[in-house]
């Protein structure tokens, strides 16, 4: 049951992970796509007001008249300022869909450190299971303290069967096994658990 309910745990971040990555990469195609159409509506805009004042700014060329001149410099101004907002906006949505793009990276290599991890934890297993000594099967007191708690050579078993039962994809989730005590070290396990755990070992 504990596998269990860590394996869907697991599963569970990893499809938020991936949503979230979905969402990423929704929200940058729609930032290009709006880039796309404001840059469009800004040229049109300069297209639009060089026409407007293409005769006006003809005539102020000719003429001396000071309200004229004020009249060409305030057009000028007005388009120079068009053209800078614009450029602006264009490069603060650049950088917007820059951080995106780091975001959706970031979580790219999250999800590649969690499932290496997940394969290193499995490695650890494989090299930490050990049984108690052979004779303590025949005594009813001999017992190993794991995390405060008194379990019998059986309980300790039980403990360590799932990992070689569930398979690479729940085990690599599952929580480490507190290491026996160091009378149990180096022995090695019954042929019928070496043959379940062939896949990791």
């Amino acid at each position: 049951e504990r596998a269990e309910r860590l394996e869907r745990l697991r599963i569970a971040k990893e499809q938020a992970l991936k949503s979230e990555l979905v969402t990423l990469t929704k929200r940058i195609q729609e930032l290009e796509a709006q880039i796309s159409r404001r840059s469009e509506r800004a040229s049109a805009k300069i297209r639009a007001l060089k026409e407007e004042h293409s005769a006006e700014l003809s005539a102020l060329r000719d003429d001396s008249n000071l309200e004229l001149r004020q009249q060409q410099e305030r057009a000028d101004f007005a388009l120079r300022a068009a053209l800078q907002a614009t450029a602006d906006e264009k490069e603060m949505l650049q950088g917007e869909m820059e951080q995106l793009r780091k975001n959706f990276a970031a979580k790219e290599q999250d999800l590649i450190a969690q499932r290496d991890e997940a394969r290193e934890t499995v490695r650890e297993y494989a090299a930490k299971l050990v049984l108690l000594p052979n004779e303590g099967r025949k005594q009813a007191a001999n017992t190993v303290v794991i995390g405060g708690t008194s379990l019998t050579e059986q309980e300790y078993v039980a403990r360590l069967l799932p990992i070689a039962e569930i398979g690479f994809s729940k085990a690599t989730q599952c929580a480490p096994v507190p290491w026996p005590p160091s009378h149990s070290l180096g022995l090695l396990l019954p042929l019928d658990i070496l043959f379940r755990l062939r896949w990791i070992l």
